[in-house]
């Protein structure tokens, strides 16, 4: 993944990392606390549709832009690569199946 950060002192920051350290950073972390989910919850949520239901094509643009609106756009101009691809429909699977599983309100 390769992605723009701005930094809460205002600089500009280009990140080289895999997908998967991203999910785990401490901004993710971060946001996903405040929305008391996972990361991969947060992400999810911003996704306009299922991530099964979305074709390869509209696989990519769907989760960059779901990434840069679960960072509440401190992140911009995400590119992934094939591997964070699989990777993210993985994790998205799982975090589905997680939030599906889960106790249901009363």
């Amino acid at each position: 993944m390769q992605a723009l950060f701005d930094t809460p002192r205002g600089h500009r920051v280009i990140l080289c990392m895999p997908l998967r350290d991203f999910m785990a950073s401490r901004l993710m972390r971060d946001q996903a606390a405040v929305a008391m989910c996972t990361p991969g919850e947060l992400v999810l949520a911003h996704l306009p549709a299922e991530p099964a239901a979305l074709d390869a094509e509209d696989f990519a643009p769907a989760l960059t832009e779901a990434c840069e609106a679960a960072t509440e756009f401190s992140v911009s101009h995400v590119t992934l690569d094939d591997r964070d691809l699989r990777y993210a429909r993985r994790l998205l699977r799982d975090s589905a199946a997680a939030v599906g599983t889960g106790p249901s309100a009363a």
